[in-house]
């Protein structure tokens, strides 16, 4: 029986094996091989990540509605490539990877309050224009995922965007505030999911903060616990010393 079991598992290996030569699965960041293991991101471009070594990195837009923020790492090399490749390119399958590097990094952060322990994971809505252009909504997708590794609940109709606002990164900082004023609203058919509970909103990208504190600013007004935020990277717009802590933050 043993034999025969060792037999198999040659078999299998040698199949996976053939699979990749016939079959290549191609990285989403360079594009090079990646094997199923490691797959959708090669094992070199992970090594490449500069992921989150400390909290400061998001001590400029700490503030009350929001108890903890925390990304996978800077919006720069492999991570940013990765990221359009999620969001503009259609690879999907990065979803997972995202969540899973997430998860494996946010309790070292926050021991006191686990992802698993959280009650739901809202993610950053879309205006139904830009939806139908895209196709997909990224967050929702990322947040689906994180809601199967850590068995927290999922709600991707809390919150809705109402109003149809301009693309962030093409704007100043105060520009940002200005630009969310009023673009969100609270489904009320799902008070059930807000009241009272511990809340993570999932983001693609935090850069001033000003998506998730306008989210969090109506969760909270609405009964949510404790509201934390996530998201795929960090980036930064200002420059000096301030950005020096920023980039001093990840390695």
């Amino acid at each position: 029986m043993k034999g025969a079991a060792s037999l198999s598992g040659a078999i299998s290996s040698f199949a996976s094996c053939l699979a990749d030569l016939i079959f290549p699965l191609a990285c989403a960041s360079c594009a090079g091989h990646a094997s199923k293991k490691d797959y959708p991101v090669c094992a070199e471009c992970r090594g490449r990540i500069n992921y989150i070594r400390s909290l400061e990195a998001f001590n400029d837009i700490a503030c009350s509605d929001i108890r903890g923020f925390f990304s996978i790492g800077p919006y720069e090399g492999v991570l940013k490539d990765l990221t359009a490749a999620f969001k503009y390119h259609k690879k999907t399958a990065l979803a997972g990877f995202f969540a899973g590097e997430l998860a494996s990094r946010f309790d070292s952060f926050f021991p006191l309050a686990p992802l698993s322990g959280f009650d739901v994971f809202i993610p950053v809505p879309l205006h139904e224009n830009k939806l139908r252009e895209r196709g997909f909504n990224q967050a929702e997708l990322l947040a689906c995922k994180l809601s199967e590794l850590c068995g927290s609940g999922v709600c991707c109709d809390a919150v809705m965007r109402k109003k149809e606002t301009r693309v962030q990164n093409k704007l100043h900082y105060k520009e940002r505030f200005e630009n969310l004023a009023g673009a969100f609203e609270i489904n009320l058919k799902k008070l059930y999911e807000i009241r009272l509970k511990n809340v993570i909103i999932v983001d693609d990208i935090i850069t001033t903060g000003a998506t998730v504190k306008s989210m969090a600013q109506l969760l909270k007004r609405h009964g949510a616990l404790n509201v934390f935020a996530i998201s795929i990277a960090r980036t930064d717009i200002r420059n000096g010393q301030k950005a020096k802590i920023f980039k001093n933050s990840f390695k």
